[in-house]
């Protein structure tokens, strides 16, 4: 069995010791653990070994960051997965590094080992570095968690006053407290999302026809779902879905 390096980078000791623990009683893919608290300790193991896997910490001590790190040494395919008590670091982490997963403290053995298995199971060939996995995915920041959702996995976005729900396709719901404008901007270049009615984001790859009988309304390939379009926004969503009336 193939056997993967992971580099722990976290100045509290105790968590340090503790994540160490749990992958070594949990997770018998894992081979080598390196254990940094600052980046020099980090870089020094990177030049000197194979990693796989970087699990890090984000706020060091002083005003160091692991984004400090990530930017010196440019991963491109080295599995990433934060843990840290800071939530508010998950949309610069999502938008600007290839991460794998992002797990908010105080983290369980449960959410680590899965976190772990994940960068495991979608890497499977590895000569001296992996193959590089670009997952579209966007951060959804709840109210207990934030959590990161494959584009693939969801249906549309509805407007919430101040909240957004995710409708995946396995027909579970995902509250994010940020508004639906904020993710429209953050999936504009995506090419995959498109506004069709102020309450609606969805994702066009879904969208089976343009109903017309009674008002426009999307009808999606999943679950039967049939959602309003605005009439000044019909032209755009054809176009984009090269139809013609």
């Amino acid at each position: 069995m193939k056997k993967f390096n992971v580099l722990i980078l976290d100045d509290d000791l105790d968590n340090l010791d503790l994540l160490s623990l749990y992958i070594k009683k949990y997770c018998d893919t894992i081979g080598e653990i390196f254990k940094a608290v600052n980046i020099e300790q980090a870089l020094s193991y990177h030049l000197k070994t194979q990693v796989d896997i970087f699990i890090l910490d984000i706020h060091l001590e002083g005003k160091d960051t692991t984004f400090d790190f990530l930017d010196i040494i440019k991963p491109s395919n080295t599995k990433i997965i934060f843990c840290t008590a800071y939530p508010q670091y998950a949309i610069p982490a999502v938008n600007n590094y290839n991460i794998s997963s992002y797990l908010v403290k105080p983290i369980g053995y449960v959410d680590l080992v899965r976190a772990v298995k994940k960068c495991v199971e979608t890497n499977t060939n590895i000569k001296g570095g992996y193959e590089q996995l670009n997952i579209e995915a966007i951060a959804v920041v709840g109210m207990e968690k934030i959590e990161l959702i494959k584009f693939v996995d969801i249906l549309y976005l509805e407007a919430e006053g101040r909240y957004t729900t995710f409708h995946l396709r396995n027909k579970q719901k995902k509250v994010a407290s940020t508004n639906i404008g904020e993710y429209e901007k953050r999936l504009e270049g995506s090419n995959v999302f498109f506004r069709i009615h102020h309450k609606y984001l969805v994702n066009v790859v879904y969208i089976k026809a343009i109903n017309k009988s009674s008002g426009f309304y999307c009808e999606l390939i999943v679950n039967n779902i049939t959602l309003p379009v605005a009439k000044r926004r019909l032209r755009k969503l054809q176009d984009l879905l090269c139809l013609s009336y």
